[in-house]
């Protein structure tokens, strides 16, 4: 049957990218917060994460924010009580990105390029945080080039099943 398929559209998560969403109560996100250089206190950064996923994880599933799902940073702005300059922002967004992306093990990464011989090859991805880390995963393991279309739902504000999504561009 897909032999006969020429465009395979994949999702990422828990597709070929696995351990994602590392978010929960006994996260401790100051740890990798603190390693690129936030300044902000452990327990305010502990804090703000779980604040920023809650209400982005309340959003989600709400048919009314599909076409204008929040950015990561209206996230932090409407979580925040202190007024964040743009490096301790920028921290912030990193951490959060740190937590929801995982690892693309070898075996699907040998995969994902045996498949991109025979067919073109496109991801949707929703993701909250900025796509920075994800491109630079899929630079650094050489498979960014195997996708037609690369489409980040936080490029755009429109997360899955949105009917939008046909009408965006890649």
């Amino acid at each position: 049957m897909i032999s006969k398929k020429k465009i395979l559209l994949l999702d990422m998560n828990n597709t070929f990218m696995f351990g994602v969403d590392r978010f929960g109560v006994n996260e401790d996100y100051s740890t990798f917060y603190k390693s690129i250089g936030g300044k902000l206190s452990s327990g305010y950064v502990n804090g703000l994460i779980c604040q920023v996923y809650d209400y982005l994880e309340q959003k989600y599933p709400a048919e009314a924010y599909r076409d204008c799902f929040p950015t990561l940073d209206q996230a932090i702005d409407a979580c925040t009580t202190i007024r964040l300059d743009q490096f301790e922002k920028t921290k912030i967004s990193e951490t959060f990105s740190h937590h929801e992306h995982g690892e693309i093990p070898e075996d699907y990464v040998r995969c994902l390029k045996l498949l991109s011989n025979d067919f073109t090859l496109s991801l949707v991805i929703d993701i909250w945080a900025p796509k920075t880390m994800w491109v630079e995963t899929f630079r650094k393991l050489d498979l960014w080039n195997l996708f037609s279309v690369c489409w980040f739902s936080s490029d755009h504000g429109v997360v899955k099943p949105s009917p939008a999504l046909s009408a965006k561009e890649g």
